[in-house]
């Protein structure tokens, strides 16, 4: 072969590698991007990560507090979607927000954002036992060209960098919880603002019929597909309080409705098997999907989650990763308190 073409063959195998080094989800290459310092870790089933994603047993709840001076000043009252004090006043000041469960996201309506003072606001995260600034800060008192979410200004991260070991505890009730905590580079008239802080889990309200027994995030492992299994799975299971299963109550199925644009709502569902079972092989799209069992509805069931690799006996060859967006399992079990069999 002339060295000519020597030369043309090892720069297109060259660029080849380096399209698949940068594009290809394939584990290998995102093990070489982590080793290279380009991204960070990537999940496994048996990182320590996923345990933020497992089984939980309650909805993801919320508490809020100001700080001033240095000094825990009061407790804020949070509901989502509703006011909520969060931008501190002074440039001393700030505000903490616990969950027991990941943060993905907070928004803040259109109007209340472009209604700020113009400032910076700085978002940290609770890691490693220290506060660590968010990747970038925000501007107040302007609106952004383009919405990037539908309701408003939206900060997001992702729910794989939580870990299990960055749970710090709540002040005043003594339990553990991840936490934000923001701050202002300049002075601001105290205000509250729409805002919507978003979680990684699913959530639902308390219901005089129904329970949540539990709901479960399927690990890269256990979601890789076969016998029916399609790897984009919800599965819902409902009992009594005995724990039997209940036949012939009315699941239904859906994705979260957009604000200001159009989306398909199609009339998805079916009644619960003898095992008191219903499954529905979903979109495979990465979206929030809910699931209701009569009236009772458990909301924010993500697949726009990460990739997230099954990695057996600790080899770095593995395929593609069984979960990735818009192919994520979930399960839950749902208790139905007024129901004798």
């Amino acid at each position: 072969m002339k060295p000519k073409r020597v030369f043309w063959a090892i720069i297109w195998i060259a660029v080849v590698a380096l399209a698949i080094l940068v594009r290809s989800d394939l584990y290998p290459a995102a093990w070489l991007r982590w080793r290279m310092g380009f991204s960070s870790p990537p999940v496994e089933a048996t990182a320590e990560q996923i345990q933020t994603l497992g089984r939980i047993e309650e909805p993801p709840g919320y508490w809020a507090f100001y700080y001033s001076d240095g000094q825990l000043e009061s407790e804020i009252e949070y509901q989502p979607g509703g006011l909520f004090a969060f931008i501190p006043t002074k440039t001393n000041d700030w505000v903490e927000v616990y969950s027991n469960a990941p943060f993905s996201d907070f928004s803040v309506w259109w109007e209340a954002w472009d209604a700020l003072a113009d400032g910076t606001l700085h978002v940290e995260f609770w890691r490693n036992r220290e506060w660590n600034e968010f990747e970038r800060s925000f501007t107040m008192g302007r609106v952004p060209a383009g919405p990037p979410e539908e309701r408003g200004y939206q900060m997001t991260w992702g729910c794989y960098e939580w870990e299990t070991d960055d749970l710090k505890t709540i002040p005043g009730y003594g339990a553990l919880g991840y936490a934000l905590r923001f701050r202002v580079d300049k002075e601001l008239t105290r205000q509250a603002v729409h805002t919507t802080i978003r979680s990684c889990m699913p959530e639902w309200e308390m219901h005089s019929e129904y329970a949540v027994a539990w709901v479960e995030h399927v690990d890269a492992c256990d979601n890789l597909g076969g016998f029916g299994w399609s790897g984009k799975m919800l599965q819902v299971w409902v009992r009594d309080l005995m724990g039997r299963p209940v036949q012939g109550m009315e699941v239904q199925f859906g994705t979260e409705q957009s604000y200001g644009v159009a989306y398909d709502r199609p009339d998805i569902g079916g009644l619960s098997s003898r095992f008191g079972v219903v499954e529905w092989d979903s979109y495979g799209v990465a979206t929030r999907y809910w699931a209701c069992v009569e009236d009772f509805c458990v909301r924010n069931i993500r697949t726009d989650l990460e990739n997230e690799y099954c990695i057996r006996g600790g080899r770095i060859t593995s395929y593609r990763p069984p979960n990735r967006p818009g192919l994520h399992s979930w399960k839950m079990e749902i208790v139905a308190r007024d129901v004798a069999n």
